[in-house]
């Protein structure tokens, strides 16, 4: 089999079906070596790159698990600046920009804009958006 180079596009929150069939599907794909070019989290799907969200017990911390494998595998991942500024996600230059106490956006993900996500396509051989 091929080695594709693919583009993840999430837009659903943490909790979402949509969520954790991509996160089903980066976790397939990665075990067959395809390389993932992008993780961009877009609209609610910001929710997953923060670091604040508590889950019930009884429930699977779908946010957690998609840091976890960004860390395991370095996988390059972004939020949408716009996206997370309107939910509250910031890293520390935001937080301070804002005037915000703390930042809550995980180590591991970077806050840009749609253009990262642009880059991503023209370096991939496939692109997938969960919606």
């Amino acid at each position: 089999m091929t080695k594709k180079t693919i583009a993840i596009m999430l837009l659903g929150n943490a909790q979402a079906n949509s969520s954790r069939t991509a996160l089903q599907y980066v976790r397939a794909a990665l075990e067959k070596n395809h390389r993932i070019s992008c993780i961009f989290l877009y609209h609610d799907a910001v929710q997953l790159a923060s670091t604040y969200p508590i889950c019930p017990q009884d429930e699977h911390n779908i946010a957690a698990e998609w840091q976890a494998l960004i860390v395991q595998h370095q996988l390059p991942a972004v939020a949408c600046i716009a996206s997370a500024l309107k939910r509250g996600v910031v890293n520390n230059a935001e937080a301070k920009r804002h005037s915000k106490e703390a930042n809550n956006l995980h180590p591991s993900i970077a806050l840009a804009g749609l253009g990262t996500w642009l880059e991503a396509l023209g370096d991939s051989q496939q692109h997938i958006v969960f919606a």
